[in-house]
């Protein structure tokens, strides 16, 4: 028996199952409308409302209403909000992929341990869950202290950031970055761990590699070093 295969439609507007359970069918359509003009090169949609209402058969006033509230709820960005009487551009703002991440019950991190969302929770239940993880995604920040010279050098040698546990460490140790720079490119240069922060500070602190005395510098893990602190008190 023949089916219809998408690869193989030309063009296709999609309604985004969780959309649809959420707004409706005609909001999902709305935005699955602008989601394909999104594909294109520039990555927004630039159609007018009047071409999308003729699009989906829906009059001009319905299309804003839904754009109005796809924007209002995180759905799409309206990229040009002042402008008038001329065909605003949106962007799609990937919100439905986190949603759908969750619905499909791929894990989330909280406080170090792995937690799978089940997607048969009821839906005022999974309703909590995804706006739990929306707003955990909107709030995460970027640790300001990767912009310290100290850790950019390190970065740009290992390709690696420094781990979050060392970062003090290394910028209160570290008062010359460039120095501190060529200390890693020799370090990672003799095959050493790259990722071994307390050697490559005990270098640095003694002058260098050349300097510090050892052919190779003594390797010790975190763990060493968590072990240390714990049997110091």
């Amino acid at each position: 028996m023949s089916k219809t295969i998408l690869a193989n439609v030309d063009g296709f507007t999609p309604c985004i199952d969780i959309l649809t359970k959420e707004y409706g069918i005609m909001t999902a359509a709305v935005f699955g409308r602008v989601w394909r003009y999104c594909q294109w090169e520039r990555g927004v949609c630039d159609a007018s409302l009047e071409t999308i209402a003729v699009e989906l058969q829906m009059g001009y006033m319905t299309i804003l209403r839904h754009i109005k509230m796809l924007v209002k709820d995180g759905y799409l960005k309206d990229l040009t909000p002042e402008l008038r009487n001329k065909p605003h551009t949106y962007q799609d703002t990937g919100k439905v992929h986190v949603v759908m991440s969750v619905l499909a019950g791929l894990s989330e991190r909280e406080s170090g341990s792995t937690t799978e969302i089940d997607p048969g929770l009821p839906e005022r239940e999974m309703k909590k869950v995804i706006k739990k993880v929306i707003k955990k995604e909107s709030s995460r920040k970027r640790d300001a202290r990767l912009d310290h010279p100290a850790l950019i050098a390190y970065k740009i040698e290992a390709r690696l950031h420094v781990p979050i546990a060392w970062r003090d460490e290394v910028i209160d140790t570290v008062d010359n970055p460039e120095r501190f720079r060529g200390l890693v490119h020799d370090w990672i240069g003799h095959g050493w761990n790259k990722q071994n922060i307390q050697g490559m500070l005990e270098a640095y602190s003694n002058g260098g590699i050349s300097k510090n005395g050892r052919s190779k510098p003594k390797r010790v893990s975190i763990l060493d070093k968590l072990a240390e602190e714990m049997r110091n008190g």
